[in-house]
């Protein structure tokens, strides 16, 4: 019972611990300072981390972090384990250092996509190939995302017209860019990066010319409004608030969440209208539950709309013996 009363209290410490069990739990903290033992256990803690990598001189100072796809993410400061040894406190300083990290290369990763069109929307090639490999692709996601909202909502309020087909032009360079590159010769992790990006553009492109079609003049009208949007402030003094998330009425503050290079699912009207749903529920502190036949996509698409809020998405086969102290 006291060993019992000793890890629950490790867990009310660091919540994260409750996803890994007994003896797991047992093994970390025997071994709290040892990176690569307890870096065995955080793909159970976290979305995208399959483990953490420290400094070439010191063992117990942690300069990034690694996903299952190999994708490597810089700190943007290191983290010191001999300044807070216990296990719970140094794995709490990485998730805060995991947030603020991603924020901090989105900031940037705004800021240099200046400088990889031209004024006209052309794809400038040197540019993009050297923002791409400069930033995890979760934060290529959400800047691709923010900025096309951003010149979207410009080009409603200017009236629509011409100026959404200048948007639906840049996506098609994009597109057209991103295709010819990934069958090239480059890195896999480069090709990784624009096959979810791709993706994402044809989605974007795909909404850009519905709104065409229908004459939508206005950012106030539903049919704009219904979409999934992102917007950054770059004003805004805390890193974790700069990104917001709409969907209708709906406003959510992005989540940086590190999610590794996750295979983006294709993005249909159904999608849309799914996450919809699911986002006004959310927004109202109420529950959604998808519902279909197996094999459909219910889950996936839950999984997806974490994925977009920058979530950690926890997923439970239920069975008859499965009850809300379980889940507790």
């Amino acid at each position: 019972k006291a060993l019992g009363d000793y890890l629950e209290k490790q867990r009310s410490q660091f919540a994260r611990f409750y996803f890994v069990g007994d003896e797991d739990l047992l093994e970390m903290i025997g071994n709290s300072r040892d990176v690569s033992c307890v870096s065995r256990h955080l793909g159970k803690m976290f979305a995208g981390i399959a483990s953490l990598q420290t400094t070439a001189e010191n063992p117990e100072v942690l300069e990034s972090m690694l996903s299952r796809e190999g994708e490597v993410v810089d700190f943007i400061r290191h983290i010191k384990i001999a300044d807070d040894p216990p296990i719970n406190a140094w794995l709490a300083k990485t998730e805060k250092m995991m947030q603020d990290s991603l924020g901090e290369h989105l900031n940037s990763a705004m800021k240099d996509m200046e400088k990889i069109f031209t004024e006209d929307g052309k794809v400038i090639e040197a540019p993009v190939m050297e923002w791409v490999g400069k930033y995890p692709c979760q934060v290529l996601l959400c800047a691709i995302l923010a900025d096309w909202c951003q010149k979207l909502e410009v080009g409603l309020e200017k009236g629509g017209g011409a100026e959404l087909d200048k948007i639906v032009v840049r996506c098609v360079a994009q597109l057209t860019f991103m295709a010819d590159k990934v069958i090239q010769d480059i890195t896999k992790d480069a090709r990784q990066k624009l096959a979810q990006m791709i993706t994402e553009v044809v989605h974007q492109r795909d909404v850009s010319r519905t709104l065409l079609h229908h004459k939508i003049a206005c950012n106030r009208n539903f049919e704009w409004l219904q979409m999934m949007r992102m917007y950054f402030n770059p004003k805004e003094e805390n890193m974790l608030q700069k990104l917001t998330i709409c969907m209708a009425d709906a406003t959510f503050f992005y989540g940086f969440e590190y999610l590794g290079i996750a295979d983006k699912l294709v993005q249909t009207p159904l999608t849309d209208r799914c996450f919809l749903t699911l986002t006004q529920a959310l927004h109202m502190r109420l529950r959604a539950n998808p519902f279909g036949p197996a094999g459909t996509g219910k889950t996936e698409s839950v999984k997806a709309l974490g994925c977009t809020m920058g979530r950690f998405v926890l997923v439970f086969c239920c069975d008859e013996g499965f009850d809300f102290q379980a889940m507790g």
